[in-house]
């Protein structure tokens, strides 16, 4: 499907270091992935490596596909805050 993967981090300053951890985790899970052949290959490969580590820490983690985002609505929520 790809054959890399890569991440980018916000300037200092910036105050999303809940979703740059995030995004490392999925990356991490995807990076150690031996075969994902489907975009739903990573929603379950994301939701199973990360599900764990979000329940240790009291939240829930859903991953979905969605076909197509408003960039006006797409909105992540790591919990309550």
């Amino acid at each position: 499907m790809w054959s890399t993967s890569s991440q980018n981090f916000l300037g200092v300053g910036h105050t999303h270091e809940d979703v740059d951890g995030v995004l490392a985790l999925c990356k991490a899970a995807l990076d150690s992935a031996a075969i994902l052949h489907t975009p739903m290959d990573v929603c379950n490969r994301i939701q199973e490596k990360l599900s764990p580590v979000f329940h240790a820490r009291g939240l829930d983690l859903e991953v979905e596909l969605v076909s197509a985002v408003s960039w006006l609505l797409a909105i992540f929520v790591l919990g309550d805050h």
